[in-house]
């Protein structure tokens, strides 16, 4: 069994390591699985199945008996980056992100307990071989964020209570043309405190998202230490028989995580749903972020390694019943071009594409 246990872990760290950079606010990915996703990265007031574990835990009281979430997406990058003499480099990739795997299980009518494995946050860049270059000639850059938590949810009348107990697992991966990284997995362990209130149709809805800290060091290419950012949130959700409205903000708090280096990001959800039949529900959604955390006099360091600056994302999802108790799910996120110049002159623009599918079991 302890063999099995290392295998699939060591499937699971390699998916992730093969990523490209996200849709995502900064590192922080918008959505986990493919309905939160669709709906623009809502969560914190709609229930979006065990995605709901990591956006408000409070939120898996809306569950009805077992549910089972499983998944994987895969993202086309598109970045670029033109130096002050007019030379454009491109150097987008696709990869794979890490699958998402979670299960929900009702215990009675006021208690409810599940756990989620998902990737929530990273990014890479790949650069080729070419002295104009220089020190990025060669270079690949990767990191991969895994939280796994397990959840309890309580319910007292219309009120709501759920808080999730967060293991987080930073991986990093970096290459040139001489040398290969030999980086750790840092460790290290947060939670998540969910609260939610219904009445009538109308569901309000608030979470908060711990600091987690990461370190590890390699031989050639050093350490490689930060602080992956807290999250508070708030949101409202509307529900009639077959629709669903979702409005959230989010404030990530980049700038208490990277002791002023970065900006803290204000970031604004929208999400529609709407059973069109009994077997299909489609989805649609906005994520709109403020700005990008990285300030304009570390733009050349940061954004020539990770490419972090998209702010605005449109999204589209949709599920449809194969069966009685099985649904497909399948979402499209698409980040809008954005550009930032640094203070060498050098314009870092970037777009990216998440494709997202998986399959939501009821037992």
């Amino acid at each position: 069994m302890k063999m099995t246990n290392t295998i699939i872990m060591s499937s699971i760290i390699s998916s992730l390591c093969a990523t490209s950079a996200f849709a995502t606010n900064g590192s922080e990915l918008i959505g986990y699985g493919a309905k939160s996703r669709g709906m623009g990265g809502i969560g914190i007031a709609t229930f979006v199945g065990t995605d709901a574990i990591l956006k408000n835990p409070a939120m898996l009281m809306d569950n009805t008996g077992n549910q089972l979430n499983i998944g994987n997406s895969v993202m086309i990058s598109m970045p670029e980056k033109t130096t002050p003499d007019g030379s454009t480099y491109e150097y987008g990739t696709v990869g794979y992100t890490l699958p998402n795997i979670g299960y929900i299980h009702n215990i009675n009518d006021t208690l409810v307990v599940g756990i989620d494995l998902a990737a929530t946050g990273g990014g890479a860049i790949s650069y080729d071989t070419d002295p104009a270059l220089g020190q990025l000639s060669g270079m690949n850059s990767k990191m991969g964020v895994i939280d796994i938590a397990p959840a309890i949810a309580y319910k007292m009348g219309n009120f709501s209570l759920g808080l999730a107990a967060i293991y987080t697992m930073v991986m990093i991966d970096a290459e040139n043309n001489a040398f290969t990284s030999d980086y750790a997995i840092s460790t290290d362990t947060g939670f998540l405190l969910g609260l939610s209130y219904k009445f009538d149709q109308l569901t309000l809805g608030f979470s908060y998202k711990s600091e987690r800290d990461y370190d590890t060091t390699d031989a050639n290419f050093g350490q490689k230490k930060g602080t992956l950012p807290s999250h508070r949130g708030i949101g409202i959700g509307y529900t009639s028989k077959n629709t669903h409205l979702g409005f959230e903000v989010q404030n990530i708090g980049w700038d208490d995580a990277s002791n002023g280096a970065f900006s803290n990001q204000l970031v604004v959800m929208l999400g529609v749903s709407q059973e069109y039949t009994e077997e299909l529900t489609l989805r649609a959604g906005l994520n709109y972020a403020d700005n990008s955390p990285v300030p304009d006099d570390i733009v050349d360091q940061t954004l020539s390694v990770q490419p972090l600056h998209v702010t605005t994302h449109l999204t589209t999802g949709l599920s449809y019943d194969i069966a009685k108790d099985i649904a497909l799910d399948g979402a499209a996120t698409y980040a809008l071009p954005e550009s930032r110049t640094g203070t060498s002159g050098t314009t870092y623009k970037t777009s990216q594409i998440l494709l997202s599918l998986g399959a939501t079991i009821k037992f």
